[in-house]
């Protein structure tokens, strides 16, 4: 790779600054948001899992699709560090030194947790098994009954992943997908769960691992800023595709949210029947 100038390594460092400036309320906004405080049951966790794992799921297929473009790209244009670092991600070169956890298998953790905790897995069985058969995401939540939102978020992540560019899935992976659950939440299912904790523990464990996660950061920056590099319409549109999936994001939450009031408002009027 050829040696960045003073001048260039600067103009990339203030380019990061803004990002990370810009982002941070919104990021702010899904940490901290009102669903962690809400969830008092595992009836409450159940539905919170049921949007969740689409976040998960898109994260596997953001990571799929950059795998794939930074592959077909050759140096100069791409450096081959990037490309490396994306196939570790996937868990597919173990003779890398670059530890980035596997996302195919972080997928399948996921949904094992869900079947350990007892969440119901057939809406999204049968979202898998449509685009296994070519649908494409938003195709395919047409043909199942889920919440609405949950389709707005797919549709977000599905026209970004069509538009094609790495520089902005690499960057909606560092800014808009990862390190974006509280640590608080592996204390809050303990709690909730009680004498189910047993059945949340690998739930509990698959949180756990984001810890893991956080600390291949520097590596998902590494290749944005490798793509991006000088071109300040890259981290341009870097900063508005991040900003859509967080707000999309922000909406699932809002979604589970008003669920869980509507079934306490629901218990509330029955005991009062």
């Amino acid at each position: 790779m050829q040696k960045l100038s003073v001048n260039q390594c600067t103009e990339r460092h203030t380019q990061i600054q803004k990002m990370t400036d810009t982002l941070a309320p919104l990021q702010h906004r899904l940490i901290n948001h009102p669903v962690y405080q809400m969830m008092k049951t595992t009836v409450d966790l159940h539905l919170f899992m049921e949007f969740q794992v689409y976040t998960v799921w898109s994260s596997l297929a953001l990571t799929t699709c950059l795998q794939q473009k930074l592959n077909r790209l050759a140096p100069p244009i791409m450096p081959d560090d990037a490309s490396v670092l994306v196939n570790k991600r996937l868990g597919e070169d173990d003779k890398s030194p670059i530890r980035l956890r596997p996302m195919a298998q972080y997928f399948k953790q996921y949904y094992r947790a869900m079947q350990a905790a007892g969440t119901d897995t057939a809406p999204l069985d049968h979202f898998l098994l449509l685009t296994q058969q070519g649908r494409s995401p938003v195709e395919a939540f047409h043909e199942i009954d889920l919440p609405v939102e949950i389709s707005q978020f797919l549709e977000v992540v599905s026209r970004l992943i069509n538009r094609d560019k790495s520089h902005e899935m690499a960057a909606i992976l560092y800014w808009g997908h990862e390190n974006l659950i509280p640590d608080t939440l592996i204390s809050l299912v303990h709690e909730v769960s009680g004498r189910d904790a047993d059945s949340w523990k690998s739930f509990m464990d698959y949180l756990a691992c984001q810890k893991t996660v956080n600390k291949n950061f520097p590596d998902l920056l590494f290749i944005t800023e490798n793509l991006c590099g000088d071109d300040t319409q890259k981290w341009h549109d870097c900063r508005q595709v991040v900003e859509e999936t967080l707000q999309a994001r922000l909406i699932l939450w809002d979604t589970v949210v008003e669920a869980i009031e509507l079934r306490i408002y629901l218990s509330e009027f029955k005991y009062f029947m």
